[in-house]
Protein backbone atom coordinates (compact mmCIF):
# COMPACT_ATOMS: atom_id res chain seq x y z
CA UNK A 1 0.00 0.00 0.00
CA UNK A 2 1.22 3.48 -0.31
CA UNK A 3 -0.31 6.98 0.36
CA UNK A 4 0.85 10.12 -1.05
CA UNK A 5 2.78 12.75 1.99
CA UNK A 6 2.96 16.29 1.15
CA UNK A 7 5.44 19.00 -0.11
CA UNK A 8 8.21 20.33 1.57
CA UNK A 9 9.12 23.99 1.23
CA UNK A 10 11.34 23.19 -2.11
CA UNK A 11 8.02 21.42 -3.42
CA UNK A 12 9.27 17.94 -3.46
CA UNK A 13 6.96 15.75 -2.74
CA UNK A 14 7.07 12.63 0.35
CA UNK A 15 5.73 9.46 -0.54
CA UNK A 16 4.65 7.21 3.05
CA UNK A 17 3.18 3.59 2.65
CA UNK A 18 3.77 0.18 4.10
CA UNK A 19 4.73 -3.22 1.72
CA UNK A 20 3.30 -6.73 2.34
CA UNK A 21 6.05 -8.60 0.23
CA UNK A 22 6.09 -6.97 -3.10
CA UNK A 23 7.61 -3.23 -4.24
CA UNK A 24 5.75 -0.38 -5.87
CA UNK A 25 7.15 1.75 -8.45
CA UNK A 26 7.34 5.25 -7.94
CA UNK A 27 7.08 7.47 -11.58
CA UNK A 28 9.75 10.24 -9.90
CA UNK A 29 13.29 11.19 -9.18
CA UNK A 30 13.98 9.04 -5.78
CA UNK A 31 15.80 11.69 -3.70
CA UNK A 32 15.87 9.48 -0.78
CA UNK A 33 13.95 6.39 0.72
CA UNK A 34 14.58 4.50 4.41
CA UNK A 35 12.34 1.49 5.32
CA UNK A 36 12.60 0.48 8.92
CA UNK A 37 10.07 -2.00 10.83
CA UNK A 38 9.77 -4.93 13.88
CA UNK A 39 9.56 -8.23 12.93
CA UNK A 40 5.60 -7.83 13.68
CA UNK A 41 2.97 -5.58 11.77
CA UNK A 42 3.90 -2.23 11.44
CA UNK A 43 1.76 0.53 9.68
CA UNK A 44 2.83 4.33 8.32
CA UNK A 45 0.07 6.22 8.18
CA UNK A 46 0.51 10.08 7.95
CA UNK A 47 3.19 12.63 7.57
CA UNK A 48 4.02 16.39 8.46
CA UNK A 49 7.15 18.22 7.17
CA UNK A 50 8.24 21.08 8.69
CA UNK A 51 9.56 24.52 8.36
CA UNK A 52 12.72 23.68 8.39
CA UNK A 53 12.34 20.51 5.90
CA UNK A 54 12.41 17.58 8.18
CA UNK A 55 9.53 14.82 8.29
CA UNK A 56 7.75 13.59 11.08
CA UNK A 57 5.64 10.36 10.63
CA UNK A 58 3.63 8.14 12.76
CA UNK A 59 1.47 5.13 12.63
CA UNK A 60 0.85 1.83 14.42
CA UNK A 61 2.99 -1.56 15.36
CA UNK A 62 2.37 -4.69 17.04
CA UNK A 63 5.86 -4.48 17.93
CA UNK A 64 8.47 -2.87 19.87
CA UNK A 65 9.38 -0.23 17.16
CA UNK A 66 10.77 2.70 19.25
CA UNK A 67 9.86 1.37 23.07
CA UNK A 68 8.30 -1.40 24.11
CA UNK A 69 4.77 -2.72 23.22
CA UNK A 70 2.49 -1.69 25.68
CA UNK A 71 0.01 -4.49 25.25
CA UNK A 72 -1.34 -4.86 21.66
CA UNK A 73 -1.08 -2.36 18.28
CA UNK A 74 0.74 0.92 19.76
CA UNK A 75 1.32 4.34 17.84
CA UNK A 76 4.41 5.75 17.52
CA UNK A 77 6.08 9.01 16.04
CA UNK A 78 9.25 9.06 14.25
CA UNK A 79 11.41 12.69 12.97
CA UNK A 80 13.97 12.25 10.49
CA UNK A 81 16.23 14.44 8.44
CA UNK A 82 14.52 16.06 5.12
CA UNK A 83 18.32 15.69 4.02
CA UNK A 84 18.60 12.41 4.14
CA UNK A 85 16.09 10.43 6.15
CA UNK A 86 18.57 9.91 9.34
CA UNK A 87 17.08 9.20 12.43
CA UNK A 88 16.13 11.95 14.86
CA UNK A 89 13.69 11.05 17.53
CA UNK A 90 11.23 7.80 17.56
CA UNK A 91 8.70 7.56 20.65
CA UNK A 92 5.86 4.88 20.98
CA UNK A 93 2.80 5.24 22.93
CA UNK A 94 0.09 2.49 24.32
CA UNK A 95 -2.00 0.56 26.35
CA UNK A 96 -2.92 -2.62 26.79
CA UNK A 97 -5.80 -2.49 24.53
CA UNK A 98 -5.45 -1.40 20.61
CA UNK A 99 -4.32 2.45 19.87
CA UNK A 100 -4.32 4.29 16.22
CA UNK A 101 -2.16 7.11 14.98
CA UNK A 102 -4.07 8.80 12.17
CA UNK A 103 -2.89 12.14 11.77
CA UNK A 104 -0.02 14.00 12.25
CA UNK A 105 0.85 18.44 12.32
CA UNK A 106 3.58 20.63 13.11
CA UNK A 107 3.21 23.67 14.08
CA UNK A 108 5.30 27.19 13.42
CA UNK A 109 7.75 26.28 16.33
CA UNK A 110 8.45 22.94 15.33
CA UNK A 111 6.46 20.94 18.03
CA UNK A 112 4.61 17.87 16.59
CA UNK A 113 0.70 17.36 17.03
CA UNK A 114 -0.26 13.37 16.95
CA UNK A 115 -4.05 12.03 16.92
CA UNK A 116 -5.85 9.23 17.06
CA UNK A 117 -8.19 6.69 18.91
CA UNK A 118 -8.15 4.18 21.70
CA UNK A 119 -9.46 1.35 22.95
CA UNK A 120 -7.75 1.75 26.68
CA UNK A 121 -7.01 4.03 28.68
CA UNK A 122 -4.03 6.47 27.06
CA UNK A 123 -4.60 10.14 28.50
CA UNK A 124 -7.13 8.90 30.67
CA UNK A 125 -7.71 7.74 33.94
CA UNK A 126 -10.39 5.22 33.61
CA UNK A 127 -10.92 3.34 30.10
CA UNK A 128 -12.15 4.52 27.25
CA UNK A 129 -15.41 6.48 27.25
CA UNK A 130 -17.27 4.41 25.09
CA UNK A 131 -15.52 1.38 23.65
CA UNK A 132 -13.25 3.88 21.41
CA UNK A 133 -12.18 7.26 22.49
CA UNK A 134 -10.14 9.76 20.11
CA UNK A 135 -6.79 11.64 21.92
CA UNK A 136 -4.51 13.95 21.01
CA UNK A 137 -0.69 14.63 22.02
CA UNK A 138 1.62 17.47 21.53
CA UNK A 139 6.00 16.92 21.88
CA UNK A 140 8.50 18.94 21.45
CA UNK A 141 9.70 18.93 17.99
CA UNK A 142 13.39 18.75 18.57
CA UNK A 143 13.83 15.82 20.79
CA UNK A 144 9.93 14.53 21.04
CA UNK A 145 9.68 15.36 24.34
CA UNK A 146 5.98 14.50 26.15
CA UNK A 147 4.37 18.46 26.66
CA UNK A 148 0.89 17.22 27.02
CA UNK A 149 -1.99 14.49 26.12
CA UNK A 150 -5.73 14.77 26.36
CA UNK A 151 -8.63 11.78 25.38
CA UNK A 152 -12.21 12.36 24.60
CA UNK A 153 -15.29 10.16 23.71
CA UNK A 154 -18.73 9.84 24.26
CA UNK A 155 -20.51 7.20 25.56
CA UNK A 156 -21.09 5.47 22.28
CA UNK A 157 -17.33 4.61 19.38
CA UNK A 158 -15.63 7.76 18.74
CA UNK A 159 -12.90 8.06 15.76
CA UNK A 160 -10.60 10.72 14.80
CA UNK A 161 -9.82 11.00 11.04
CA UNK A 162 -7.65 14.36 10.76
CA UNK A 163 -5.89 17.14 12.57
CA UNK A 164 -4.80 20.68 11.90
CA UNK A 165 -2.84 23.17 13.24
CA UNK A 166 -3.31 27.16 12.59
CA UNK A 167 -0.96 30.03 13.12
CA UNK A 168 -1.53 30.91 16.53
CA UNK A 169 -1.05 27.08 17.75
CA UNK A 170 -4.58 26.09 18.02
CA UNK A 171 -5.27 22.32 17.27
CA UNK A 172 -8.32 20.99 15.26
CA UNK A 173 -9.37 17.47 14.71
CA UNK A 174 -12.55 15.99 13.15
CA UNK A 175 -13.68 12.34 13.18
CA UNK A 176 -17.42 10.73 13.66
CA UNK A 177 -19.63 9.44 16.50
CA UNK A 178 -22.46 7.23 17.43
CA UNK A 179 -22.72 8.50 20.30
CA UNK A 180 -23.56 12.40 21.28
CA UNK A 181 -20.24 13.96 21.82
CA UNK A 182 -21.28 17.65 21.28
CA UNK A 183 -24.96 17.15 21.20
CA UNK A 184 -28.20 16.08 23.26
CA UNK A 185 -29.26 13.55 20.77
CA UNK A 186 -27.55 11.98 17.78
CA UNK A 187 -28.93 12.83 14.12
CA UNK A 188 -28.21 9.50 12.57
CA UNK A 189 -25.96 6.39 12.82
CA UNK A 190 -22.88 8.09 11.89
CA UNK A 191 -22.20 11.69 12.70
CA UNK A 192 -19.60 14.14 12.12
CA UNK A 193 -17.63 16.57 14.65
CA UNK A 194 -15.37 18.53 14.48
CA UNK A 195 -13.49 20.48 17.35
CA UNK A 196 -10.81 23.63 18.73
CA UNK A 197 -8.20 22.28 20.99
CA UNK A 198 -5.58 24.54 22.99
CA UNK A 199 -2.20 24.29 21.92
CA UNK A 200 -1.01 24.83 25.39
CA UNK A 201 -2.69 22.86 27.15
CA UNK A 202 -4.91 20.36 24.93
CA UNK A 203 -8.24 22.30 26.58
CA UNK A 204 -11.48 22.06 24.26
CA UNK A 205 -12.50 25.28 23.23
CA UNK A 206 -15.28 24.42 21.21
CA UNK A 207 -16.59 21.51 19.70
CA UNK A 208 -19.93 20.98 17.12
CA UNK A 209 -21.86 17.61 15.77
CA UNK A 210 -23.86 17.38 12.51
CA UNK A 211 -25.61 14.72 11.23
CA UNK A 212 -28.58 13.26 9.39
CA UNK A 213 -30.45 10.48 9.30
CA UNK A 214 -27.82 8.88 6.77
CA UNK A 215 -23.98 7.62 7.86
CA UNK A 216 -21.40 10.60 7.30
CA UNK A 217 -17.88 10.80 7.10
CA UNK A 218 -15.23 13.39 6.93
CA UNK A 219 -11.90 12.85 6.19
CA UNK A 220 -9.65 15.87 6.56
CA UNK A 221 -9.54 19.12 8.34
CA UNK A 222 -7.70 22.50 7.21
CA UNK A 223 -7.12 25.71 8.02
CA UNK A 224 -6.62 28.73 6.10
CA UNK A 225 -4.00 32.31 6.55
CA UNK A 226 -7.04 33.50 8.12
CA UNK A 227 -7.39 30.53 10.54
CA UNK A 228 -10.81 30.15 9.26
CA UNK A 229 -11.35 26.22 8.99
CA UNK A 230 -12.39 23.40 6.51
CA UNK A 231 -13.48 19.78 6.39
CA UNK A 232 -15.06 17.44 4.43
CA UNK A 233 -18.58 15.50 4.49
CA UNK A 234 -19.58 12.65 2.40
CA UNK A 235 -22.77 10.75 2.94
CA UNK A 236 -22.07 7.09 2.65
CA UNK A 237 -25.92 5.96 2.45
Amino acid sequence: HRKPLGFDIRDKCWLLGWMDGEAYRVRWLLLLGVQFGTALHDDAIAIAVDSGGDVVLTGSTKGDLHGSNAGDKDSWISKRSGSDGSFIWGVQIGTIAEDYAVGVAVDYSGDVYTAGYTLGSLYATLRSAGNRDFWVTKRNGSDGAFLWGVQYGSLNPDALTGIAVDSSGSVYTVGTTTGSLYVTTAAGDDDIWLNKLSGADGLLLWGVQEGNSLSNYVSSVAVDSNNDVYTNRIHLW
